[in-house]
């Protein structure tokens, strides 16, 4: 069978070739990117930015498949992560998520175990390609930030009506056409307004890249809300981050050969 160790692994003593075959594969193992699908664990708190999604202003609606649909609050949702990919979160980080799904409940104070997965499995995997680009395209020009702090209750409660309208209408970039699947009645305000501007951005821009290198993902759930997560706190959750790992395997490599090199004469 064909090696796959380095050419200068082949002219060292089997004990010593398989060191470094070990430790190659440990290295390789913590440098190969992570695959989504993995486990989180949280519990949701109480909304912290945003507004009710009825009666504000008096009137006002959210009509889907011309019924008023109106959920109970439009902005963002703060989860408490508890653990990742089978760590701890130590301490707990609260992180702020937005809703991908109309019609789907999930409730306040309750711990939850999800499935963080790439941004197409989110609604159950049926988001259309266009609504994945809006949506990776809404996130890198306009998601405010990590934090609830960073974001005003119009930003929150906008990019919330965006989210909603790009995935229930793939291609309709109007809150105010009846045309659509999805739209507002008896809005004019501050939310709205922020709304309509960023989706008309949308609708004429491609943005693949945020400008930190993230894209957003989905935490998924058979039963309960899909909602819209940022893997730059996905990638900074894990206690010791991947992008430390290749310099300490790397060391850790330069250390066993030194060793080999002392016990030269019984390797």
């Amino acid at each position: 069978m064909k090696s796959n160790l380095p050419a200068f692994a082949g002219k060292l003593p089997a004990r010593c070739a398989s060191g470094i075959a070990c430790l190659l594969g440990v290295w390789l193992a913590v440098v190969s990117p992570q695959a989504c699908a993995q486990a989180i664990n949280f519990t949701t708190m109480g909304s912290t930015s945003g507004i009710p999604g009825e009666g504000t202003p008096t009137g006002a609606h959210l009509v889907l498949n011309g019924k008023n649909d109106d959920p109970g609050w439009m902005g963002i949702i703060n989860i408490t992560v508890n653990s990742f990919n089978g760590q701890t979160v130590s301490p707990a980080q609260t992180v702020p998520t937005f809703c991908i799904q109309m019609t789907v409940n999930i409730n306040p104070s309750t711990n939850y175990n999800y499935v963080v997965a790439s941004l197409n499995q989110g609604n159950g995997g049926t988001l259309s390609a266009t609504s994945v680009r809006d949506l990776t395209t809404l996130y890198n020009l306009f998601y405010q930030g990590n934090s609830a702090s960073k974001w005003t209750t119009a930003q929150a409660a906008a990019f919330q009506l965006d989210v909603w309208k790009i995935v229930e209408d793939p291609g309709n970039y109007s809150l105010t056409s009846t045309s659509g699947k999805l739209y507002i009645t008896g809005w004019n305000d501050a939310a709205s307004t922020q709304a309509a501007s960023w989706l008309a951005t949308v609708s004429s821009t491609v943005v693949t890249t945020n400008t930190n290198g993230y894209t957003p993902v989905a935490l998924t759930s058979a039963t309960y809300q899909n909602l819209l997560f940022t893997q730059y706190i996905e990638n900074h959750l894990v206690p010791f981050r991947v992008e430390a790992w290749p310099g300490a395997a790397f060391l850790g490599i330069l250390a066993f050969l030194r060793v080999q090199r002392k016990l030269k004469a019984t390797c």
